[in-house]
């Protein structure tokens, strides 16, 4: 089963075992916590009382209460006639109703969603396949958190903008990272991922500006659009040979990557796969690489000098605009297609090879340099 919006506070008062902050009413937040709850159960939600609906709900009818908060401003549930939902294993949370409540989460004014600062760790029910949508989404507060075995996929936006997270484990059951699981989780620093996964999706890395580096197991045989954009701590990072489509954007604005290696079997750099990393100095580009999208290499301005394979039909516009640090480049003869501006600002490109005939190929190129016809490099003319 799928548990949707599961969370669980870690800093609780003494003698308890599990609390959950109560949206506000009327300008008031119940941060409330249980009396007693046996030690494997997690609490899920409160409810009037034992016999009554034991749906939970998510703020107590009592807006105005003469209880009193203990030192940390929580009130004892008992306190405001609420009782505990607990719930030990999957099945028992299915039954529970709590399958759709944001336990943990915050309000402000007019019921609008606010990021949850209190949350600080998550334990998870026994027999837990899924780790839903938007599961711990804007969780600021989470520093940590371990993902059982038996999961096997972490939804969209599950982590996204946990911007205290700093570490996270994931198992080997674990098949895909949907897309933005982990956007911007700008405290974490580094990941493994396991062999089981076998997709990365759109964004599920973006604006981790904290992480440094990561590696991509065999598994893996997609990347995502944006999956790594904006790491602008990433100076570098393994793509496996199985990996067969890495998505557009995939690596754009990550600033400090400074080398990559594309493997065989990826046919197409996308639109602007590589735009805005300035610090790369080197890449590969494999034989089965057929078309160069449009900015893919947009303002690589560390780049120096590029060869770009025979196979390569078409480089797309602007692929490698503003490349300033530029300063050769190699065109195979199975190139048929160049597009507007593709080396517009290349201001140190003097020389292009180019193993053909000469023909109009770069007539919307904006380029002001030397072109060797029918080379196959500086070394052969």
């Amino acid at each position: 089963m799928d548990v949707v919006k599961l969370t669980v506070n870690g800093s609780k008062p003494e003698g308890t075992v599990e609390d959950n902050v109560i949206w506000k009413v009327f300008n008031s937040v119940f941060d409330i916590y249980p009396d007693t709850v046996a030690d494997n159960a997690i609490v899920v939600g409160y409810a009037e009382n034992a016999l009554g609906d034991q749906t939970p709900i998510t703020y107590p009818y009592t807006i105005y209460t003469s209880a009193t908060p203990d030192s940390q401003g929580r009130y004892k549930a008992s306190d405001l006639g609420l009782v505990p939902i607990t719930v030990t294993t999957s099945a028992d949370l299915n039954t529970s109703g709590a399958t759709e409540a944001w336990w943990g989460k915050t309000a402000t004014v007019d019921y609008s969603e606010t990021e949850n600062t209190t949350l600080a760790s998550v334990r998870l029910v026994d027999g837990v396949t899924s780790i839903a949508s938007a599961a711990f989404w804007n969780c600021t507060g989470l520093t940590s958190i371990t993902i059982p075995e038996g999961v096997t996929s972490i939804g969209t936006s599950a982590f996204s903008h946990c911007t205290g997270l700093t570490s996270i484990t994931i198992p080997s059951s674990v098949t895909s990272i949907e897309n933005g699981a982990f956007f911007s989780c700008t405290k974490l620093t580094s990941i493994t991922i396991p062999a089981s996964v076998k997709s990365i999706g759109s964004f599920a890395f973006s604006a981790c500006t904290s992480l440094t580096s990561i590696t991509i197991p065999a598994s893996v045989k997609s990347i995502g659009s944006f999956a790594f954009s904006a790491c602008t701590s990433l100076t570098s990072i393994t793509i496996p040979e199985g990996v067969t489509s890495i998505g557009s954007y995939a690596f754009a604005d990550s600033t400090r990557l400074t080398s990559i290696t594309i493997p065989e079997g990826v046919t197409s750099i996308e639109d602007s796969t590589f735009s805005g990393c300035t610090g790369l100095t080197s890449i590969t580009i494999p034989a089965s690489v057929t078309s160069i999208g449009s900015s893919a290499f947009y303002s690589c301005v560390g780049l120096t000098n590029v060869t770009i394979p025979e196979g390569v039909k078409s480089i797309g516009e602007k692929a490698f605009y503003g490349c300033t640090g530029l300063t050769s480049i190699t065109i195979p003869s199975s190139v048929t297609e160049i597009g507007g501006s593709a080396f517009e600002n290349c201001n140190r490109l003097t020389n292009i090879y180019v193993n053909q005939p000469e023909s109009p190929l770069f007539a919307n190129a904006s380029v002001s340099c030397t072109i060797h016809w029918n080379s196959t490099g500086p070394g052969s003319i």
